[in-house]
């Protein structure tokens, strides 16, 4: 295999075995959290490890024991998602089997509880603050221009006075 069917390796090496990176895979929520690619990309990448001649490994098991819980709003986007592609659930599935698991037969399950409203809000609200933090963060930034172009100005203004005093004559 020439590329990874999914490139956990370029976006964390420390968290990826040398030996064995073309062959991670994850769940399609975290697909789409971690590595933003799309569904197509997904059954693509699920396909390739299928044929792949090495058992694929779940890249979650890198940092966890147990599948992680799914995240509220990657969980919306993909189940929209499996509303188009019904055949990217169908190769996750085949290729967790595949890997040892039983298929993940309980992500569906998994899938509808993040989608209760109670934690769809929580995620939004999280969402919302991250934004205002980073706004924050962004008015700051600007002010410490505005102020390093204000001082850039002055020792400019200071170097124009210099440079004329050393010109004057005696």
């Amino acid at each position: 295999m020439s590329q990874p069917a999914f490139p956990f390796h370029r976006q964390w090496p420390e968290r990826c075995p040398m030996k064995g990176h073309d062959v991670l895979f994850d769940t399609p929520d975290r697909l789409l959290t971690l590595l933003l690619i799309s569904p197509e990309e997904m059954v693509q990448g699920y396909l390739q490890l299928l044929d792949h001649d090495a058992q694929p490994q779940p890249f979650w098991r890198q940092e966890h024991d147990w599948r992680p819980g799914i995240e509220p709003l990657s969980g919306a986007l993909i189940r929209v998602m499996l509303s188009s592609n019904p055949e990217l659930l169908q190769l996750y599935q085949a290729v967790d089997r595949r890997s040892g698991g039983d298929g993940d037969a309980h992500y569906l399950e998994r899938l509808e509880q993040a989608l209760q409203p109670q934690p769809l809000l929580d995620a939004w609200r999280g969402l919302g603050e991250l934004r205002g933090e980073l706004d924050h963060q962004l008015r700051l930034v600007q002010q410490q221009r505005l102020q390093l172009d204000e001082a850039l100005a002055l020792l400019q203004r200071s170097q124009r006075l210099l440079d004329h005093s050393v010109m004057l004559p005696p």
